[in-house]
């Protein structure tokens, strides 16, 4: 049997749709701070849970990051780079790590299938620990970014919890995501397609 690459049957939604489906005042916010580099929205919430489940380890950990992705389309100019919302996450249960190394096991993907089962929501990325070694992305995480996130959209967030830092990169290259486009951020998206629910 050969192996043969299929494309997804989960798609990002396009930002035009996400734009209409919101309250004016919400579209002028996204607006004003998406800009052409790749945009994270990140709930105060999730973010407060993935470094309350990192702190709990001393070696590495990780989990799968859920929400949804929105790309311009030809809708919009390609002033706007993805924007990738993040309100969920799965943290992996049956891993083998040490401090230098993560293997998350496959049962994490199931898992996130049924958190996303009821609502449109997608994993649009990973996220692991560094601990006390500094956020950043190594040669495998890089090879990992690019075998299984490598979708433009697609996020890798490292955190040192016992440095407090933390790093976010992008799409299979794993291109940097500049910390001023991270935002937290307590705007709520509608749920499910927003073309469906106008």
């Amino acid at each position: 049997m050969n192996w043969r690459e299929q494309p997804s049957d989960i798609q990002p939604l396009l930002i035009v749709d996400l734009l209409r489906s919101l309250s004016a005042l919400d579209a002028v916010f996204l607006a004003a701070h998406t800009r052409k580099a790749p945009t994270v929205y990140l709930t105060p919430e999730c973010r407060e849970g993935i470094w309350t489940h990192l702190r709990s380890y001393r070696t590495e950990v990780g989990g799968l990051l859920v929400g949804r992705a929105y790309v311009a389309g030809a809708g919009l100019p390609d002033t706007w780079g993805p924007l990738v919302w993040i309100d969920r996450f799965v943290p992996s249960e049956t891993f083998r790590s040490s401090s230098v190394s993560l293997a998350m096991g496959t049962d994490i993907w199931d898992r996130a299938r049924s958190v996303t089962a009821h609502d449109d929501g997608m994993v649009v990325g990973w996220y692991h620990s560094h601990p006390n070694l500094g956020a950043f992305f190594s040669s495998t995480d890089r090879a990992t970014q690019r075998a299984f996130f490598n979708q433009p959209y697609s996020i890798g967030l490292v955190v040192d919890p016992i440095r407090s830092e933390e790093a976010w990169f992008i799409g299979a290259d794993s291109a940097s995501v500049r910390s001023e486009f991270v935002l937290g951020t307590s705007l709520a998206l509608p749920c499910g397609d927003p073309q469906r629910s106008s």
